[in-house]
């Protein structure tokens, strides 16, 4: 849920919305922004994670 938490602080919400698909699975709909905004904040999210884990 953590990762959620970011991803909402990190996608305004006049370009898009998360929403949890099912168990750990999530949905991101982007629609306000570019391709490669999206790119760069999904990038932070998984070294999040993965230096998270570590």
């Amino acid at each position: 849920m953590k990762v959620v938490k970011i991803l909402k602080s990190q996608i305004p919400v006049d370009k898009g919305k998360v929403y949890r698909f099912g168990g750990d699975e999530f949905a991101v709909i982007y629609t306000g922004g570019t391709l490669e905004e999206l790119l760069s904040i999904l990038k932070e999210i998984v070294h999040f994670q993965v230096g998270s884990i570590n």
